[in-house]
Parts: structure tokens; C-alpha cells; sequence
């Protein structure tokens, strides 16, 4: 009975590959295996020498005891520049003297690493190729040692520019650190030279006022602090991906570098989309308004000094007296500037609120507001999210856009659905407010109407409400315009209104 002998492919691919490893390391390392006795007794021989051991003074070349210029991986043997020159000239293997051996064969056949596997990213020998890899994108170790190497150095100027963007940005706060440091200092003694030209009775509002700089700057200095800690952090991680991308640029030797080749793509992949921490302009520390706060008040006790001796009355009926109609505009402003921010819950559908809560505009569409009780159902007006039942509190509104519009203050109770007066600003008990119709002014409370003088078109309307003194001071042009006297029973809230013409607006001041 006869056999029929196997019919086998040939691998046009694997052909390919062994002719380019022989061009590359010539036929001798192809036979190494059938050399294996002899290689391994001369591997002993050389560790014994202490050849593979970096801490040894010097390797010498086997033949001569010259100073080793190469190892000849098939050979096994350290040679110096002259005698590696055969070795050379018939295509073996050259590495650098203090390799080790081992380090370049193959773990699972003891055979030497020629080949590269793109698919599983792995080096391999040539018995590698007909079992696991068989299928698999091979190319010469030699091939991929080039390619991954120019990939990395790619890489470079990117991680370079991401760390003159960290370093620029770490410099930045740096300074704002030093620049916060020298702003709290100045301030804290500027407050010491106010405290001496402060009479006694205010020392405690001094003492708060030095509480609060303290805090400022210690929560700016903190976050600053925070900021440098991380931007310290992320220069140290780019400054090791940088060493180590260096560290593989200078690695002369393929094998020893492909073996680190997938921790190197891991690093340079984690800060190739290195997030690096967004930094803010941070506005160095001001407390120009408290100096300035710190100064009407020394002016306030002087002026309370003269009208003692004048009148012989007592502190507590002036301060009453010293309403802030007996102040001026900017003095007001400076002593109880107050923030505001519009209610959406509140705004007419017919009023667009701006995202900064500032700007109110008026709209021929409705805007999708949700159903809500304190809503205004008929009259395109909103109130703000601040309600006020004590104190003194100022603020300002930009009325250049608005040609028909109502500014003044609600009670938290007025009425909000429906077009009767008690849902209009002015037109009932529970509103007071400045009509601007056309650039003529009028005062509106509970349907009564007094007529104002204004000579030029204000930019901006002030009002400051005094909620014990029963008072609401409207300004213009740092000019006392209307002051509305009522007896607050309850909550009230700024409110405006802007009536008939699309696009109009008002919008509240940075004071």
C-alpha cells in the first residue's frame, strides 16, 4: 500500500521574512541552534569573566584583551574593534559589550530574536512563526526597531510644547501668589492707619474688617496654593515621560528597545491627551471699596462730631436723623452697593432673562417658561431673587434700551396674576416705582402720579431703600430725583417692568 506524500503551501509572506532576515544577519545565526553546546559553554565563560555584569571595571575582547568594542550575538564572544571586523564582514550580529545575551533569545524556544509581530505587538523567533503567529503581520526585528523609534521621536516636540504650556502657566500663579501675598499685606495696613483716624466706637468694625482680609486672602492664597501643587505635579509627570522618551532615543540596541517599546506608547499615549489644568486669570486682591467704605465713615463721624456740638443732641437721634437722602450718590453707593440677580420664576413670558440673571429684554415671542405661581401672567414685568427686610441696600439699572419702562420696589405679597392694578408696578399700595415713558419721568404709588424733572437723559436710574427709615431715594446724574416714604409692613423686592416695544432693556449694574 502506498503512501501519497503531503502536499504543502508555501507562505509567500514567511519566505519573504526569512530572505530579509538572512540579508540582515547572514546564514550563520540561522544555524545557531545547531551550535547550542558550544554557545553555552562559552556563555559561562564569559559570565564567569564577569563580561555581562555592569558593575565590572572594564570588559576586554576575548582575544586580545583590548578594550571590547562589540559582542557577537551568534559567536557569543566580546571582541575589540579589530578582531569584530570578520564577525562584520560576515553579517552577524553586533551589540553593544554589556548586553545580555539571554535578554535576546526567545522564552518559549531558547532561539534568538529576529522577527517582530505586528498583530500581538511581541517579539519572536523563526519557530514562533509556524505556531501562535503563524497568520500574523511579520516583519524583522530590525524593521520594527526603526519604525517605532521614528514614531517616538514624533512625539517629542509635542511633549515638549506641553511643557513650556505647564511651565508659562506654573510661573503665572507663582506670581499671582507673590502678588496676592504683597496685596494682603498692604491692605492689612491700610486698615491699621484707617483704625488710627477711626474714634473708638468703631475699633470692632475694623477688627471684622481685618477678619475678612485674612480670609480673603488666605482662601485665595489656598486655591492659588492648590494650583501650584497640581501644576507641580503634572511638570513632574511630563518631565518623566520626557526623560524616558530621551532615554529611549539614545537606546542604540533594537531588542533592548522594542522589549520596552509598549511601556514607552503607554506613557507617551497617557500625555500625548495630557489635560493640562486650565488656569484662570486670577484678579489680584482689591479692597478699594472697603478703604473707601472705611473713609465716609470717618466722614460720617465727623460730621456727627459737628452736629453735636451744634445741637446738643445724642449719637443715636443723628444716626436716625442721617438718613441716606442727607448723603451723597456715591457715598450711598459705596456703603451699600448691593448685587442683584433677576427671578425666572417671576419674568412675563413675553421677558427674556439673560444666563447672568442681569439683563431683562422684551420679546414678541413667549419664552417657555413653566407654570409657576409667583409668575406675572399679564404685565412684562419680573422681579428679583433678593427680598429685603432690614438694612440699607442700593443698587443701579442701565436705562438706555428701555423706552417705556417702570423701576422700582414690590412687596414679596403683590399680587401676579391678572391685569388689574393690584398686578401693576405703582398702581397699587404694594409698589413704588419711577415711570419712564419717552425720557419724561414720573413717580407711581397706589395709581398716583407725581411728575418729575429730569434736564438730560440719564445712562443709569439708582435706588436705595432705607427699610427702617421707610425710605426709597431714586437717583440721576448723582442727583437726588424722587425719595417715596412708606411704612414697610412686610418684604420687599427691586422689580422693573418694560412695556410695548420688542427688544427693549434694562439691565442690572456691576456697581
Amino acid at each position: 500500500m502506498s503512501s501519497l506524500a503531503p502536499c504543502f503551501k508555501r507562505s509567500v509572506s514567511l519566505a519573504s521574512v526569512v530572505a530579509q532576515i538572512k540579508l540582515s544577519l547572514g546564514e550563520d545565526e540561522l544555524q545557531v541552534e545547531a551550535q547550542e553546546v558550544k554557545r553555552e559553554q562559552m556563555r559561562h565563560d564569559l559570565m564567569g569573566e564577569g563580561i555581562n555584569a555592569l558593575e565590572d571595571s572594564e570588559i576586554r575582547c576575548e582575544l586580545c584583551q583590548a578594550q571590547a568594542f562589540k559582542l557577537c550575538v551568534p559567536c557569543e564572544i566580546v571582541c575589540c574593534e579589530k578582531h569584530a571586523k570578520p564577525h562584520q564582514q560576515k553579517w552577524h550580529r553586533l551589540v553593544e559589550p554589556g548586553v545580555k545575551v539571554e535578554e535576546l533569545r526567545c522564552s518559549k524556544h531558547g532561539q534568538f530574536i529576529q522577527l517582530y509581530c505586528k498583530n500581538d505587538n511581541s517579539l519572536i523567533c523563526l519557530m514562533c512563526m509556524v505556531g501562535d503567529h503563524q497568520d500574523h503581520k511579520i516583519i524583522p526585528a530590525a524593521v520594527a526597531y526603526t519604525e517605532l523609534k521614528e514614531r517616538l521621536a514624533a512625539e517629542a516636540p509635542h511633549l515638549e510644547e506641553l511643557m513650556q504650556c505647564v511651565g508659562s502657566r506654573l510661573l503665572q500663579v507663582q506670581r499671582e501668589v507673590e502678588d496676592t501675598q504683597r496685596t494682603g499685606g498692604e491692605t492689612k495696613n491700610m486698615l491699621e492707619r484707617k483704625r488710627r483716624e477711626l474714634y473708638r466706637v468703631i475699633d470692632e468694625i475694623v477688627d471684622l474688617m481685618k477678619k475678612r482680609v485674612n480670609d480673603k486672602e488666605g482662601m485665595e492664597l489656598y486655591h492659588l496654593n492648590q494650583k501650584v501643587h497640581k501644576l507641580q505635579k503634572e511638570m513632574d509627570i511630563l518631565r518623566e515621560a520626557e526623560s524616558a522618551l530621551q532615554a529611549a532615543l539614545q537606546d542604540l540596541e533594537a531588542v533592548t528597545f522594542l522589549k520596552h517599546n509598549e511601556d514607552f506608547q503607554h506613557r507617551l499615549q497617557s500625555v500625548s491627551h495630557f489635560p493640562v489644568t486650565d488656569i484662570t486669570q486670577t484678579t489680584v486682591l482689591d479692597f478699594s471699596m472697603e478703604e473707601k467704605k472705611l473713609d465716609s465713615l470717618i466722614q460720617i463721624n465727623i460730621n456727627f462730631l459737628k452736629e453735636i456740638e451744634v445741637s446738643k443732641i445724642s449719637t443715636g437721634r443723628l444716626m436716625k436723623q442721617l438718613g441716606v437722602t442727607e448723603m451723597d450718590q456715591s457715598s450711598v453707593k459705596r456703603l451699600y452697593g448691593q448685587p442683584l440677580s433677576l427671578d425666572p420664576n417671576s419674568a412675563y413670558p413675553g421677558i427674556e432673562i439673560s444666563s447672568d440673571l442681569k439683563m431683562a429684554t422684551r420679546t414678541d415671542s413667549e419664552q417657555s417658561y413653566p407654570e409657576h405661581p409667583q409668575r406675572f401672567d399679564c404685565y412684562a414685568q419680573v422681579l428679583t431673587n433678593e427680598s429685603f427686610s432690614s438694612g440699607r441696600h442700593y443698587w443701579e439699572l442701565d436705562v438706555r434700551r428701555a423706552r417705556r419702562c417702570r423701576i422700582g420696589i414690590a412687596c414679596d405679597f403683590m399680587a401676579r396674576k391678572g391685569r388689574g392694578r393690584e398686578c401693576q408696578l405703582g398702581g397699587n399700595p404694594e409698589s413704588w416705582c419711577i415711570w419712564i415713558s419717552n425720557d419724561e419721568y414720573t413717580a407711581w404709588h397706589d395709581g398716583c402720579m407725581t411728575e418729575l424733572n429730569v434736564k438730560d437723559v440719564p445712562a443709569r436710574l439708582g435706588l436705595c431703600l432705607d427699610f427702617e427709615a421707610g425710605e426709597l431715594a431714586c437717583y440721576v446724574d448723582s442727583q437726588l430725583l424722587h425719595t417715596f416714604r412708606a411704612n414697610f409692613t412686610g418684604p420687599v423686592k427691586p422689580a422693573l417692568g418694560i412695556y410695548y416695544y420688542n427688544g427693549d432693556c434694562l439691565q442690572i449694574c456691576s456697581l
